[in-house]
C-alpha cells in the first residue's frame, strides 16, 4: 500500500528537505500562524516550504515563487488527487486553544 510518506525518500537529500519542510509548516499551522517569513534555506527549500504554506493555508513572506514553482505545485495537487490523497491540509490541524488567566 502507497502511503503519503512514502513518496518521499527520506535517506536523500531532497527528501530530507521535503521532510523538513512538512514539519515547518505543519508546525506554523499548528500555531495558527496566518503568516510567516522565509529568512534562510536554499531555494528548493524555500519553495518546499511555500507549497506546503499553501497546503496548509497560510501566507509566506520572503519567498516569491515563479512559474516553475505554480507548474510544480499544479502538478502535486494533480498527483496527490489521483492516488486518494488528501491535499490540502487546513482541516487536520487543531487550532490552538485560547487559555485565559485568573482574575
Amino acid at each position: 500500500i502507497e502511503s503519503e510518506s512514502s513518496l518521499v525518500m527520506s535517506d536523500s537529500k531532497i527528501g530530507a528537505q521535503i521532510s523538513a519542510s512538512r514539519r515547518i509548516a505543519k508546525n506554523i499551522a499548528e500555531k495558527g500562524w496566518a503568516t510567516a517569513e522565509l529568512i534562510a534555506g536554499t531555494r528548493l527549500m524555500q519553495r518546499y516550504v511555500w507549497i506546503e504554506s499553501r497546503r496548509y493555508g497560510f501566507e509566506i513572506g520572503g519567498y516569491t515563487p515563479d512559474e516553475r514553482d505554480e507548474r510544480c505545485y499544479d502538478r502535486l495537487v494533480d498527483y496527490f488527487e489521483k492516488k486518494g490523497f488528501a491535499w490540502d491540509k487546513r482541516s487536520t490541524i487543531k487550532k490552538p486553544t485560547k487559555v485565559s488567566g485568573a482574575a
